[in-house]
């Protein structure tokens, strides 16, 4: 559990080349998730950063307010998260993590899977909600702990964020590279909380 940030890295690599895979049976290339549209950046850039903004409270918020009333100490999740590990492993994972995570958490969800769910079910924002709920329940496992109110707590606490990503991507899905990029920057920061063995 003290690796997870490592784990899932691993995994991260993995779900990229599965996204590689797949877009190659389609007669697509893995980067046609990742290229921004030049004719659009002068919109999407502003609207990403309006967006950033409006969604920081809900990034923000529903973790502590939800790690109180679980479990009374909103630091108290903070220790069950992230344990010691080598320096190395540290500088490894603050470099690892971010990049990957980057490349393939929102791709795989909103760029390869949202789309053609929608186009199969017919079904519109429904695939949208059911989409985003998935994508928030994976955080469950991250890092995988076996307590009902730490895996409630890692749902609930990034549910309205993926909420409103999913509906920002469905609205305008060009705005997915800069998001890629933003996730990125946001989750470097989690190497920081590690502690050192």
């Amino acid at each position: 559990m003290s690796w997870w940030l490592l784990s899932a890295s691993l995994g991260n690599i993995t779900n990229i080349a599965l996204l590689a895979w797949r877009a190659r049976r389609e007669g697509l290339r893995l980067n046609q998730f990742f290229n921004i549209e030049r004719r659009r950046w002068k919109w999407d850039v502003p609207l990403v950063i309006a967006a950033t903004v409006a969604a920081a409270p809900l990034g923000y918020y529903p973790n502590p307010l939800l790690a109180r009333a679980l479990f009374d100490n909103p630091s108290a999740v903070i220790a069950m998260m992230f344990r010691p590990l080598p320096e190395w492993a540290i500088l490894v994972v603050a470099v690892i993590f971010p990049i990957t995570i980057a490349l393939s958490e929102l791709p795989n969800y909103y760029g390869y899977v949202m789309p053609r769910l929608k186009t199969m079910s017919k079904s519109g924002w429904r695939t949208v909600i059911l989409v985003a709920v998935v994508h928030a329940f994976q955080h469950v496992t991250l890092p995988l702990q076996f307590d009902a109110r730490f895996m409630l707590w890692r749902f609930g606490m990034f549910l309205p964020f993926a909420l409103f990503v999913a509906c920002l991507i469905n609205w305008r899905p060009s705005v997915l590279p800069y998001l890629m990029i933003v996730q990125g920057l946001l989750d470097a920061s989690l190497a920081a909380f590690v502690p050192k063995a």
